[in-house]
């Protein structure tokens, strides 16, 4: 099942990208990678920091404390050596695929925690630059608190900084897992940002759009990836924004909330399968649809509604399969 979601959202993808002319999304150059990376960490580390932006995103970098007001665990990158108007208009993305869901706090059927998620952070810039960070001269330039989704991304003017670093000072984690982990990209949005991507849903997109490399359809990777591997100059930015269990009906509820933290461009809604396994009235299907669509386009951005898969379920009625 998520092999066929996932096979029908790359359709209508390819055919932004193609069919309309790559013209109309002007690619977002990931400019992190690879970059020096460094961590204030003193003692051996579960991950090295260099994990964060690495192009392999089956890795990630772990602390190895536990971060605390006045004891923050940090990571930082050196952006120096990168073109200074490549990273003036920038978005910073962390991701912690650990914590599946993508706000594990709103599943009502089972409880999943989060795993060495991030629940407090700030997001800092520092003029100098180079191999030796120093610890004063950080501007704080974001700062959230009682984060519970695993990921978010935040769009920053850089201008005169050679440095960034992600803070964190509270961990939204649970027991033995109460570090932080998770990658860290940097792109370039001096190009509009639009290349950017969220796709909401159920357990079937929790399960399947998700940064680490598998295997479908279309070949092997992530969503990312995949796309990179049809067209080179692109390397989308991603969100997962999958919660197994819910329903239209929650994504009706959530939606605005979340387009307020999401400041992309493209909407995926891929719910469905719990809508039919609960025997919801299409009429009530299409009106939480509606209210979606709608929150969408009023925040200016693209809904993508995926088609759902009709199969037979057990009692040999036409419908969806299972919970998801």
């Amino acid at each position: 099942m998520e092999k066929i979601i996932i096979s029908v959202i790359f359709v209508v993808i390819f055919a932004i990208l193609a069919g309309c002319g790559t013209s109309s999304i002007a690619p977002m150059e990931l400019i992190s990678r690879g970059l020096p990376a460094y961590t204030n960490e003193n003692c051996e580390s579960m991950k090295p920091p260099s994990a964060a932006n690495s192009a392999d995103y089956s890795e990630y970098w772990r602390s190895c404390s536990i971060p605390q007001k006045g004891a923050s665990v940090w990571l930082a990158y050196d952006l120096s050596a990168v073109e200074e108007k490549k990273r003036e208009k920038i978005i910073v993305v962390w991701y912690n695929d650990d914590t599946s869901p993508y706000d594990h706090t709103l599943i009502t059927a089972q409880e999943s925690p989060g795993y060495n998620n991030i629940r407090d952070y700030t997001i800092e810039a520092n003029e100098a630059g180079g191999q030796d960070l120093p610890e004063e001269g950080w501007v704080k330039l974001v700062s959230v608190e009682g984060n519970t989704f695993h990921s978010r991304q935040h769009l920053l003017n850089l201008k005169g900084y050679n440095s960034i670093r992600i803070n964190c000072t509270a961990s939204d984690g649970s027991k033995d897992n109460m570090n932080v982990s998770f990658k860290m990209d940097v792109y370039d949005a001096s190009t509009g940002g639009n290349d950017n991507w969220i796709f909401y849903g159920d357990s079937i997109t929790q399960m399947s759009m998700h940064h680490r490399p598998f295997k479908c359809s279309l070949g092997e990777g992530s969503f990312s990836m995949l796309i990179n591997g049809k067209k080179p100059g692109y390397f989308p930015l991603q969100e997962n924004g999958g919660t197994g269990y819910m329903t239209s009906a929650d994504g009706a509820k959530n939606i605005e909330k979340w387009l307020e933290i999401f400041p992309g461009r493209y909407v995926a809604l891929g719910y469905g399968t719990n809508d039919a396994w609960s025997g919801m009235a299409p009429e009530d299907f299409y009106y939480n649809h509606e209210i979606m669509v709608k929150a969408v386009l009023k925040a200016g951005k693209v809904p993508l509604v995926p088609k759902n898969t009709l199969v037979i379920n057990t009692a040999g009625n036409t419908g969806k399969r299972g919970k998801a």
